[in-house]
């Protein structure tokens, strides 16, 4: 599970639907934009004092932080209504017949399909950007730390200030419609093989 889709579970759990469920996974999204500034910072200032490999290492060190977090800073009875015994856990366990139950589901895999439409486009092109960087423009790794700095901004933007002022005017129906709307026409304007399609 992505470290996001833990904290949106755990905020499904702590919240009301509605607003209080908009208005925290805005907050949500200004931490995340936050992450995408300070992971570069962490990167360079790793890579100038220690080596190439550090920023590896540190990140692994901070992946411990959000486990401390969640066991001391957060009250457990808060997001799980009963205690769980060992016994209920080895019933529930993770099969696939269980998958299988779940996908079965109304509704599931219709939520799965829009939370991953829109999603894996963006990852391919985050996967070959650095690549594309450096064969387009002889790009250091330093510019793409720059790049990514630039989307955390766009991110918090968007998803910290955005959302939530945007919540107070329309439904979350119309802002999904409305986000869709914008994430393909910049897709596609973004995409230089699209583009070269087009002109061609």
């Amino acid at each position: 599970m992505h470290g996001q889709q833990a904290h949106q579970t755990l905020l499904s759990a702590l919240t009301n639907p509605g607003k209080e469920r908009t208005n925290a996974f805005g907050r949500m999204g200004l931490t995340f934009g936050l992450g995408f500034i300070a992971t570069p910072i962490f990167s360079i200032i790793a890579t100038k004092l220690l080596s190439e490999s550090a920023p590896i290492i540190v990140s692994a060190i901070l992946c411990i932080v959000p486990v401390i977090v969640l066991e001391h800073c957060l009250d457990r009875k808060s997001f799980e209504e009963h205690e769980v015994d060992i016994s209920e856990v080895s019933n529930n366990h993770m099969s696939i017949a269980n998958v299988v139950r779940i996908l079965n589901r109304p509704g599931v895999l219709n939520v799965m399909f829009k939370k991953n439409a829109p999603i894996v486009p963006m990852l391919l092109i985050f996967s070959i950007m650095q690549l594309y960087l450096i064969e387009q423009f002889n790009a250091d790794a330093q510019t793409g730390q720059l790049i990514q700095m630039m989307t955390g901004v766009c991110i918090m933007c968007s998803n910290g200030f955005g959302v939530i002022w945007m919540r107070k005017r329309f439904t979350e129906q119309t802002l999904l419609f409305i986000g869709m709307i914008f994430f393909v026409s910049l897709q596609r304007l973004r995409n230089p093989a699209v583009m070269q399609q087009d002109v061609f």
